[in-house]
């Protein structure tokens, strides 16, 4: 069933609204043939959909719907995308105590799966928003937590990543000779 892809690839970034309602088919199919696995996808979609319109209470109601059903299905990727996806949502609301809390939550799950790429991404997005709390010092350990996982796997872009994180960090601690 790719019909979650071409719902992704064509309407949810030009057309939100009408990605909603075929991820709101998908829902039923997924149903019709006890599809849980995809119907958790759909559900995703209509919450990003909701997320990228700026309707926050919405993505919230629906991620929060999506993770129940990740978690019915112990579908631990799913759990940490969903964690993921709150995590953006509060940032976005300038929540970012609680988007901090939901990124080490997703830290954790990816923790379990042994996902270093996304082990690195979540220490890079929390070491982001403690940039946006102008706690540099937070920030710093975060990047350099990320960078050290990139090394170990040796991921190159995601190493150039971390350091340019690092020296965004730097920059701000106004530690020019380390950026």
């Amino acid at each position: 069933m790719a019909m979650d892809h071409y719902i992704w690839d064509h309407y949810i970034f030009s057309q939100p609204d009408s990605a909603f309602y075929f991820a709101k088919l998908g829902i039923d199919l997924a149903k019709l043939h006890d599809l849980k696995s995809r119907e958790i996808r759909f559900i995703n979609i209509q919450a990003v959909s909701f997320a990228f319109r700026s309707m926050y209470d919405s993505a919230i109601v629906y991620y929060d719907r999506n993770l129940n059903a990740s978690i019915d299905l112990k579908d631990s990727s799913a759990i940490a995308g969903c964690y993921g996806n709150l995590s953006i949502v509060f940032r976005s609301l300038g929540d970012f105590a609680t988007a901090i809390d939901y990124l080490t939550k997703t830290l954790s799950m990816f923790e379990l799966l042994n996902d270093s790429i996304n082990i690195s991404n979540s220490l890079n997005n929390i070491g982001k928003l403690y940039i946006d709390l102008e706690d540099y010092e937070n920030a710093l350990i975060y990047h350099q937590k990320a960078y050290e996982v990139c090394l170990k796997i040796n991921d190159r872009n995601e190493i150039a990543f971390s350091l340019l994180n690092l020296g965004s960090v730097y920059k701000s601690l106004k530690e020019n000779d380390k950026a």
